[in-house]
């Protein structure tokens, strides 16, 4: 998918896992982690950084959610 604005193209990508290996306790570690990392990036980081660590927040919670549905 790619959104054109002006004279910027920006391409999106996504990524799923069908079946998390980690643990839910690996996985809430690693979620409070980007977490932390969102919250200073918000203060100093570009906006692509930011980004960056929202999609895996994203791909983190949609694990814990499949690893609790498998449970």
């Amino acid at each position: 998918m790619a959104f054109v604005d002006g004279k910027i193209v920006k391409v999106v990508i996504s990524s799923a896992t069908t079946i998390p290996t980690e643990s839910i306790k690996e996985l809430e570690s690693k979620k409070l982690k980007i977490e932390e990392k969102i919250k200073s990036l918000r203060k100093s980081g570009s906006l692509e950084e930011i980004e960056r660590s929202l999609i895996q927040l994203d791909k983190i919670n949609a694990d814990i959610r499949l690893k609790n549905l498998k449970n």
